[in-house]
C-alpha cells in the first residue's frame, strides 16, 4: 500500500490528469445516454400500452397517420412539436415515440428532451418494426 501512495505522490500530475480523463470520459457518456434514448421493441410498446405507464406519441406526416397508425396513439407531427399545447400535458409521463423510421424518431426525442421531458423513448425500426411484428394498425377513415 505504502508504493502505491509513494507513487501518488511522485507522479501527482499523472494522477491528477487519469482523474480529469475519468471524470470526462462519465460526463460524455452521460450526456450520449440523456440524448440517446433507449428503444424499444414493438413487444415492449403493447406491454407499455396495455400496463398504462404513458402516451405512444406518432410525430409522423399526418397522411402517414391517417394511413395507418398504432391503436390510442396520440398524433403530433414532428414540425409542431414545439408550439402544441398537446404536449405540455404529457410532460410528467413517459412517452415513446413513432416515427415511420428510427432515426426520425430519434430526432424527434432529442427535441422532447430539450424541452424538458424526461422519460422518452424510441420504438425501435419505427413504424415498419410495428407492421413487420404483424400488429394491428388503425387507420382514419375520413
Amino acid at each position: 500500500m505504502t508504493i502505491y501512495i509513494e507513487f501518488l505522490l511522485h507522479h501527482w500530475a499523472l494522477f491528477s490528469l487519469l482523474i480529469v480523463v475519468v471524470v470526462s470520459i462519465l460526463i460524455f457518456e452521460l450526456y450520449a445516454l440523456r440524448l440517446n434514448p433507449r428503444k424499444v421493441t414493438p413487444e415492449a410498446l403493447v406491454q407499455f400500452m396495455n400496463s398504462d405507464q404513458g402516451v405512444v406519441l406518432d410525430v409522423r406526416a399526418s397522411n402517414a397517420f391517417k394511413s395507418g397508425h398504432i391503436i390510442h396513439s396520440v398524433h403530433i407531427p414532428a414540425d409542431e412539436l414545439e408550439k402544441s399545447s398537446q404536449l405540455k400535458s404529457y410532460k410528467k409521463k413517459s412517452l415513446v415515440i413513432v416515427h415511420e423510421d428510427e432515426p426520425r424518431a430519434l430526432r424527434a426525442a432529442n427535441q422532447l428532451n430539450c424541452l424538458g421531458f424526461a422519460n422518452v423513448k424510441v420504438l425501435g425500426g419505427g413504424i415498419r418494426s410495428w407492421k413487420e411484428a404483424d400488429l394491428p394498425l388503425e387507420t382514419d377513415k375520413k
